[in-house]
């Protein structure tokens, strides 16, 4: 990725979302201390804060273990993500705990920056085969602070349901502990309380959610209600019924990654995209234009990407996230 790549990245995700740059190393290590917390360690790539000895020097890094399953960024033809998964290769109770699970930890954990390709996929032996576990990698942009709807991917009214497991780890979790374990990994007093407010957030709605659903049906979901499901009951869940029509979930979310896989989306690819920054010129009040693929870009003088989509981008994408904005950086 490009200097200036680096910068618009920077810039446009970073900032717009409260998270200090360059803090990466302790925000991956304290998410994996949330999800051990948690009991949801296999939901994504443990990272832990290192030190390391370079040409004499001591310097400050971290290790993460290889994640765990087929990568959307490097899908090949020969992939069975590729050419073998279809609509039934999420309807299974294990492929929505692993979704419940990590959104459940990328919500305490304020992690505004997971998508499908921020994630491992899972698969079975079976034909087709079955997505069978998640595993979150890339949390650089975890403990953010600014949690707004129109900023953060993940929203209480439409989160559908957390595991029975996990809504009894959150119940039992305390600010008294919460804080404590964030701060020791080196995060402000700002991004420790706004995790702490986000655990009383969700456990005020498990509360609420358990009264609301006590007799309704187990496939029942409803916008603004936070249900528990027990493992047992999670077969008779459906991914394609009421849940996803909560609206911006991961559930939701999820089903793109049929037709992503089929596009053959490459790291190339990603990877050009971001570089693509470097043709943006803004000067004084003139608008950044966007990426140079846009139809509300470059050529109509309008719009910018705040964030910048995670894929090469397209007319619908950019459509959802272009408008007109002085330029404000120092590209």
């Amino acid at each position: 990725m490009s200097e200036v790549g680096e910068r618009a990245k920077e810039y446009y995700i970073y900032k717009a979302r409260g998270v200090k740059y360059g803090n990466i190393d302790k925000r991956n290590s304290a998410m994996t201390a949330v999800a051990e917390m948690l009991g949801v360690s296999d939901q994504i790539a443990p990272s832990y804060s290192v030190k390391v000895n370079v040409n004499g020097q001591e310097m400050n890094g971290t290790f993460m273990a290889y994640a765990q399953g087929e990568d959307l960024l490097n899908v090949t033809e020969d992939s069975p993500l590729f050419h073998e998964v279809d609509g039934g290769s999420m309807e299974n109770p294990d492929f929505l705990r692993a979704t419940a699970d990590l959104q459940a930890l990328d919500y305490i954990c304020g992690n505004a920056d997971r998508h499908k390709l921020n994630q491992f996929y899972r698969l079975d032996g079976s034909k087709p085969p079955k997505i069978v576990g998640l595993q979150g990698i890339d949390n650089d942009l975890s403990f953010c602070i600014e949690t707004k709807k129109s900023s953060f991917p993940i929203d209480l009214d439409t989160m559908g349901f957390v595991t029975e497991s996990t809504a009894r780890k959150l119940m039992t979790m305390t600010l008294e502990t919460l804080t404590p374990l964030l701060r020791g990994y080196g995060l402000g007093k700002a991004e420790a309380q706004a995790a702490c407010d986000r655990l009383t957030a969700i456990q005020e709605r498990i509360v609420e959610g358990m009264m609301y659903y006590a007799d309704k049906d187990i496939d029942t979901f409803e916008k603004g209600h936070l249900k528990v499901v027990k493992d047992e009951d999670l077969s008779k869940v459906s991914l394609y019924g009421s849940l996803s029509e909560l609206g911006n979930n991961p559930f939701h979310r999820m089903q793109d990654i049929l037709s992503y896989s089929a596009n053959n989306i490459t790291n190339r690819e990603y990877t050009e995209y971001w570089d693509s920054f470097k043709d943006l010129k803004p000067s004084g009040d003139q608008p950044l234009s966007c990426h140079a693929k846009c139809p509300g870009g470059p050529a109509a003088g309008k719009g910018i990407h705040d964030p910048p989509v995670r894929e090469p981008a397209g007319a619908a994408g950019c459509q959802a996230c272009c408008r007109s904005q002085k330029a404000q950086t120092g590209l």
